[in-house]
């Protein structure tokens, strides 16, 4: 299942809430989401937003973000997010930067894309 949205599903923007931490602001427009439950009790919530440049530091800080990396680990630019059109975003090390962590049994990815100008398309990946 993979839904575009102009208007979005909020049930996909409020689970990453829950599953995985990640707090996005009324500013940010959803272009893509989606939720699977792999396991019985495992659930992924992923969500793609363009994100004005000037709330992308109280989005980190609200979703309490660490320290990011420069760039995408290969493994993430072959395996998370390949259903959505701005997919190709995660081609550019350049131009993009991710953070991760995990408890052992929650986790989360979010890489932030510079599109140049004042936005940032955000992937959202959280895992329980």
């Amino acid at each position: 299942m993979l839904a575009l949205a102009g208007c979005s599903d909020p049930s996909d923007v409020e689970k990453i809430g829950g599953c995985g931490g990640i707090h996005f602001p009324d500013s940010a427009r959803v272009v893509a989401h989606d939720s699977e439950m792999p396991g019985l009790s495992d659930e992924i919530v992923e969500v793609v937003a363009e994100l004005p440049r000037a709330d992308l530091d109280a989005f980190k800080t609200k979703s309490n973000l660490g320290q990011f990396q420069t760039g995408v680990p290969s493994d993430w630019k072959s395996q998370y997010w390949q259903g959505y059109r701005a997919a190709d975003l995660l081609r550019a090390d350049a131009d993009n930067e991710h953070y991760s962590d995990w408890d052992g049994k929650n986790g989360r990815q979010v890489v932030v894309h510079d599109n140049g100008g004042d936005k940032n398309t955000v992937f959202a990946r959280g895992l329980c």
